[in-house]
């Protein structure tokens, strides 16, 4: 298996176009979620690959924000799209639509304890940690072919 890391989406397809045309035949695994976009998916021959999701990259989660968000923008959400959103719901909940500090809202976050998100209940840690379930998934078909959830307790 060859895993690669990247900081940008084109380093992963151009990973992939590359394995596809030297005609390198391994089981590849990509770390940065990118291929969890449709859009991208189908830019790329990236059948087999194995990648990282959040729940929110599933179908039935979210079905309205996306809705709403293809609506507007005329395109489907990128999975951080999800997490521009709840940061700033997580700061509505937390400050009650008053001004404070940062400091005070940072402790406002901590007190909460969870939060419901749109890749689901979420878990506020004492360290300020706010980390979503993520899924491992292969490509196949084109679709996303979900395993086990990489970090969750349960």
């Amino acid at each position: 298996m060859v895993m690669f890391i990247s900081a940008v989406p084109i380093e992963v397809t151009n990973i992939i176009k590359q394995f596809n045309e030297l005609e390198i035949n391994a089981d590849l695994y990509e770390s940065s979620v990118v291929l969890s976009s449709e859009s991208v998916r189908k830019s790329v021959n990236s059948e087999g690959v194995r990648t990282s999701i959040y729940p929110f990259m599933l179908q039935d989660k979210a079905k309205d924000f996306k809705e709403k968000y293809k609506e507007k923008f005329n395109k489907e959400p990128y999975f951080a799209a999800s997490f521009g959103y709840d940061i700033i719901k997580l700061v509505a909940m937390a400050t009650n639509g008053q001004s404070m500090s940062s400091d005070e809202i940072a402790k406002k976050i901590l007190e909460l304890k969870t939060f419901s998100s749109l890749n689901g209940e979420v878990e506020i840690k004492p360290n300020g940690e706010i980390v979503p379930q993520m899924f491992s998934a292969k490509v196949v078909d084109g679709e996303l072919e979900v395993g086990e959830c990489k970090n969750s307790k349960q």
